[in-house]
């Protein structure tokens, strides 16, 4: 392709990820492939946090990652989160922010998240830092009712509850990787080491909060005692991929994510209340195991994986993806995700942009602080 086509391709690209949901520039190529490529050892300076075996493969020249940026929405458009992203104070919206998503935002639940991460890749050694922060807006039926109907703020329905959850984290992180052949193929195991600090939060408003505009009636959930919970802990991802001897275009991928699992759990209470579940909590951080398979040409990448296998962390799902290579610097490439429907990318001398459909974001997957 012609550098003109190639400008505009991209422009375009940019342009149209403002109606969707879920956009990452720069990062993993695999988010475009419906997250699929847990055996792809490809762009391995952006994608080694999926299967940390990749730092096994690939170039030993010092690579920086291309920094990453990203959001996901669900209910909110592109256009009217900034009503609330404007209003965080130290872990969790303010009182303000929490009683704009009640009055303005209350039809159905909804949740925003953003994130980032940057890298280092020497050899079979990477060393990195992400974060991300998110909330969910959780609207009890009574509230969903009254502003389905109109939202009067001096009438505001009986019963009227809205709970708004909060997540983040941030880390840092060091990953190795190293490989061995021999007749049976080649062999390549991975860790990743991260250092997790995470953040949670749970703000409550009720009717007569929510009809006064009182800031000073917004209260704390789950038993929290502050605006915010804070943890810190260490856990660890191990990875193994396998290349058959006779088709070097065949990759068998496994991981074992969380295989040390960081200790973070946070007492957690139901929107609508109830007592806090101490039990179990939230635990954002379950250990999963992950299988995939993959298969590169010069021009074309097909990926399948199977997450959480067993459903240990509740987040099963099968990711199938694909990828053509239009010239040497520029890709493009599409795949479903059994949780998030269908995701497009493109890659333009490296760099990534990727696109998705609605996400079903949880608490498990949105942060904020």
């Amino acid at each position: 392709m012609k550098r003109t086509q190639l400008v505009v391709c991209l422009v375009a690209v940019g342009v149209s990820a403002a109606s969707f949901a879920d956009v990452t520039f720069g990062g993993a190529r695999a988010a475009g492939m419906g997250g699929a490529g847990l055996a792809l050892p490809f762009d391995i300076g952006n994608n080694y946090r999926m299967n940390p075996a990749f730092l096994g493969f690939g170039s030993k020249a010092p690579t920086l990652q291309w920094p990453t940026i990203g959001y996901k929405l669900d209910g909110f458009s592109i256009t009217n989160v900034k009503d609330v992203i404007g209003n965080i104070n130290k872990g969790a919206l303010d009182a303000a922010g929490i009683l704009n998503l009640a009055r303005n935002y209350a039809t159905e639940p909804k949740a925003v998240s953003f994130g980032g991460n940057l890298g280092f890749k020497i050899g079979g050694l990477a060393i990195g830092a992400s974060g991300d922060a998110g909330v969910n807006s959780v609207p009890n039926s009574q509230l969903q009712t009254w502003a389905q109907n109109g939202g009067d703020v001096n009438n505001v329905d009986l019963g009227s509850r809205l709970d708004a959850y909060g997540y983040g984290y941030q880390q840092v992180e060091i990953g190795y990787g190293n490989s061995v052949r021999s007749k049976a193929g080649k062999f390549t195991v991975g860790a990743n080491l991260r250092r997790v600090k995470a953040y949670y939060a749970h703000k409550i408003a009720d009717k007569d909060t929510i009809q006064n505009n009182n800031q000073g009636g917004i209260v704390n959930g789950s038993g929290l005692t502050d605006d915010f919970a804070t943890k810190e802990s260490m856990g660890l991802d191990i990875g193994v991929l396998y290349n058959m001897p006779n088709n070097n275009n065949l990759y068998f991928g496994g991981l074992i994510q969380n295989a040390l699992e960081p200790n973070i759990k946070f007492d957690y209470e139901a929107p609508g209340g109830g007592n806090p579940i101490t039990t179990n909590g939230f635990a954002p951080y379950k250990r999963t195991y992950n299988l995939g398979v993959g298969y590169a040409q010069s021009k074309v990448m097909f990926a399948a994986d199977w997450v959480d296998v067993g459903n240990n962390a509740g987040g099963q799902q099968l990711r199938y993806g694909a990828e053509l290579a239009l010239s040497k610097s520029a890709f493009l490439r599409a795949g479903y995700n059994s949780q998030t429907a269908f995701t497009y990318g493109v890659s333009i001398g490296g760099f990534n942009i990727q696109l998705g459909g609605k996400s079903p974001l949880t608490l498990t997957s949105v942060l904020r602080f």
